[in-house]
Formats: C-alpha cells, sequence, structure tokens
C-alpha cells in the first residue's frame, strides 16, 4: 500500500472498501486528504495544491515519512513482522508433523 513509502494520499473513494481505506488512512493515520462529493477539476487542484504546499499538506507528509519508517522497521530482519512470519511458519511446521 502506498501509505509505507512515505507519500501522503489523495482519496477519492467510490465504491466497496475504498470508503473504510480512505477514512483510515485520512481520520486515523493521518496522511491522506479526501475529496469530496461533486468533485471539480477546481476541487482537485486546490487539494492537490494544499497537500503539496500547505501546512496541512506538509503535517501529512511527515506522518507518510513516519509511517514509511513503521514499515521498514517492521520488515526488517529482526522486525516485529519478520518475527512474526517466523513464528507462524514454525508453529505451521510443528503442526504438520
Amino acid at each position: 500500500m502506498y501509505c509505507t513509502v512515505g507519500v501522503p494520499l489523495v482519496c477519492w473513494p467510490i465504491v466497496a472498501e475504498q470508503v473504510t481505506n480512505c477514512r483510515q488512512l485520512c481520520k486515523v493515520w493521518g496522511n491522506g486528504m479526501e475529496l469530496v462529493k461533486d468533485v471539480s477539476r477546481d476541487k482537485v487542484a486546490e487539494l492537490v495544491k494544499e497537500m503539496m504546499d500547505g501546512e496541512s499538506g506538509k503535517e501529512r507528509r511527515r506522518i507518510a515519512l513516519e509511517w514509511k519508517k513503521k514499515a521498514e522497521e517492521a520488515t526488517s530482519p529482526g522486525g516485529s513482522l519478520s518475527l512474526s512470519l517466523d513464528k507462524l511458519i514454525e508453529h505451521v511446521l510443528l503442526k504438520s508433523e
């Protein structure tokens, strides 16, 4: 997912899980901005400009970089994901014997 590469997202949820993903990115994690209904070219341009140049965008870029760092730590050797995956593999292999 793009939130792990240090880039904030402009979200435009339309169907299915996009609404939930947008809410998570924008409201919970804080590294996204949502386009509301009745989207126009001007509204998109305004939101992109805010994301790139505005204070709100600056904060979201900072948060996005924090998520990138967390993802790198978790996936590095000895990180939480690595350890959890090792435990899962060990559990599955021991169960099959």
